[in-house]
């Protein structure tokens, strides 16, 4: 679980300190063939990258997120 939450951490965040991802990402949460609507209102992940939905975004494990694109 630390080697993906680092990987995660490295890939999209800089600087980014492991307490702030664990309170950003739950892997036991991830359901990536979990279904979603076919709407799209994006959403800015904790994890800095842009989902169609906050759907996708739970789907991704994600706790956290924001309406919009990501800056």
């Amino acid at each position: 679980m630390n080697k993906v939450l680092i990987f995660v951490c490295a890939l999209a965040f800089t600087g980014c300190e492991y307490d702030n991802l664990n309170a950003c990402y739950d892997p036991d949460l991830r359901n990536p063939q979990g279904p979603c609507p076919e709407v799209v209102l994006p959403v800015c992940g904790c994890d800095g990258i842009t989902y169609e939905n906050s759907c996708h975004a739970k789907n991704a494990g994600l706790l956290q997120w924001a309406e919009g694109e990501c800056p």
